[in-house]
C-alpha cells in the first residue's frame, strides 16, 4: 500500500471543514455575496450558514400544520393587501390586512381543531379567553365588563362557519 504524501489527514471527528463545489446562477451568487458582506462572513461561510438554517427550518416545519398556518397567514395578508392597493411586502404594517390574515389563520385552526368530546361549549370558553387576552391589549383602562360584552351581529361570518362545517371542514 502506497503512503500518501504531505500532511496526514485529520480524523473526520476533528476536521473542521470539507470541500464542496456547486454550480449556481449568477444572480444567486450575487445575492449570496451581498448577504455575506452584510453579515461579515465569507461567501463560503454564508452559504454554509444558509444551508444549516434551511435544515433547521425544515425540521421545525415537519408538522404540516405549521406550514399550512404560515402559508395561510402570508397568502391571506398579501391578498388583502392587493385588495387594499398595498404593495406585497407592506401588508403586515397595515392593521386591516394583518387582521384579515389573522382571521384566516383562526379559520384554519378551527377547521382542523380536534373536538373535545362531551364539552358542548368548549369553543365558547376558548373564544372568551382569546377575547379577554386581546382586550387586555386594546381596551381603555377605564373599560368595564359591559364595554367588553360582544354579540354576534355579523351573520356573514356565522354563515361562513356553518357553510364550512357543512362542507366537512370542521
Amino acid at each position: 500500500m502506497e503512503r500518501r504524501r504531505g500532511r496526514p489527514l485529520k480524523p473526520d471527528t476533528v476536521a473542521k471543514r470539507t470541500q464542496f463545489a456547486a454550480r449556481i446562477r449568477v444572480a444567486l451568487r450575487e445575492k449570496l455575496q451581498a448577504a455575506a458582506t452584510a453579515n461579515g462572513r465569507t461567501v463560503s461561510e454564508e452559504a454554509e450558514f444558509r444551508l444549516e438554517e434551511s435544515f433547521l427550518r425544515e425540521g421545525m416545519l415537519v408538522v404540516p400544520e405549521a406550514l399550512r398556518l404560515t402559508a395561510t397567514f402570508v397568502i391571506s395578508g398579501q391578498h388583502a393587501g392587493g385588495y387594499e392597493g398595498i404593495a406585497a411586502g407592506e401588508w403586515p404594517a397595515d392593521g386591516r390586512c394583518y387582521e384579515t390574515a389573522a382571521l384566516a389563520v383562526l379559520r384554519m385552526l378551527w377547521a382542523h381543531h380536534p373536538k373535545r368530546e362531551g364539552v358542548k361549549w368548549a369553543w365558547r370558553e376558548w373564544f372568551i379567553r382569546a377575547f379577554d387576552y386581546v382586550a387586555g391589549f386594546y381596551a381603555p383602562d377605564d373599560a368595564t365588563r359591559n364595554d367588553l360584552t360582544i354579540t354576534a351581529p355579523r351573520a356573514g361570518d356565522f354563515q361562513a362557519g356553518r357553510y364550512d362545517r357543512e362542507r366537512g371542514l370542521s
